[in-house]
């Protein structure tokens, strides 16, 4: 199979669009609960270590301190059913 340059550009662009940290997903939870009408909670004590719980809805996920992954990212919006174009 030929190696595509330009689908190898999508794919880092697609990675470094979802890369962010803990304020940016928490911020956009809560946008995203608001728009549709959720309830949002954000529990810094309840979480081991630096984590904290975020409240969307009746779903809740563990978001870590500082950069989140792309698949750390993924598992979360997982966790809260929040479709990635969505959020």
């Amino acid at each position: 199979m030929p190696w595509n340059r330009w689908a190898a550009v999508r794919r880092w662009r697609v990675w470094r669009r979802e890369l962010m940290n803990n304020r940016e997903f928490i911020r956009r939870a809560r946008r995203y609960a608001r728009r549709n009408g959720l309830e949002f909670y954000f529990d810094a004590a309840k979480g081991k270590g630096s984590h904290g719980t975020v409240y969307v809805g009746d779903r809740e996920t563990q978001v870590p301190h500082g950069e989140i992954a792309t698949g750390t990212f993924m598992s979360m919006l997982r966790d809260l059913n929040i479709n990635r174009r969505e959020f």
